[in-house]
């Protein structure tokens, strides 16, 4: 691996993380209320992740034939973004959801637990879809690919994450946290990469 796909390889990690951490304590919630199997609930998860970055690689492509200007000023979508958790850690935050209602006393069957947590997850990421759409839209079409692949790795890695935080539930706590504070500062670095200037980029800013 050489050392600038293994830079993209890190900074791909990196925005996945900074636009999923809410999504990590959704997974913790479904798997918290224990009303799905724990393997419906992650493929749901890697079904929206998989969604959301196919439909983000697409729209990348045509950005990189039609938009007029650089598209490393992409990177002001996440820096934005960043901006905002920012503003909005400063203020009171609800718990994250504790997933599928169980009150009837029953688990949902397969397909209606895996289209609960696809569609929960699909539109929860919001943010995900615009930061990958500006990470891809900046990086060299050959090297989608690396970035599609890391995400997806993530994803599992987020699923595996998740199921360890349920058997350790005093770490819920820290994590949300981290995920208020940490948030916005992961995201104003992701917007600065893909502003920078550097050799994946398809196309650099003048």
């Amino acid at each position: 691996m050489t050392p600038d796909i293994f830079a993209l390889v890190i900074a791909s990690i990196v925005t996945f993380t900074a636009t999923s951490l809410d999504n990590l304590l959704l997974l913790v919630g479904f798997r918290s209320a224990e009303s799905m199997r724990p393997g419906v609930i992650g493929l749901g998860y890697l079904a929206a992740v998989m969604c959301v970055s196919v439909v983000a690689l697409l729209l990348a492509a045509v950005v990189d034939d039609v938009v007029p200007f650089p598209l490393g000023y992409l990177g002001f979508a996440p820096l934005g973004i960043g901006v905002w958790h920012g503003l909005r850690a400063f203020r009171p935050q609800p718990e994250p959801p504790e997933g599928t209602d169980s009150s009837e006393g029953a688990k949902a069957a397969d397909a209606a637990g895996f289209a609960s947590v696809f569609a929960t997850m699909l539109a929860n990421s919001g943010d995900s879809f615009l930061v990958f759409t500006a990470f891809l839209g900046d990086t060299r079409s050959w090297l989608d690919g690396v970035v599609v692949a890391t995400f997806a790795l993530m994803a599992l890695a987020w699923i595996r994450i998740a199921g360890a935080l349920v058997e350790h539930p005093r770490l819920g706590e820290p994590l949300r946290g981290f995920a208020r504070f940490g948030l916005p500062i992961l995201l104003i670095c992701v917007g600065l990469y893909i502003l920078l200037d550097s050799p994946t980029d398809a196309i650099v800013t003048p």
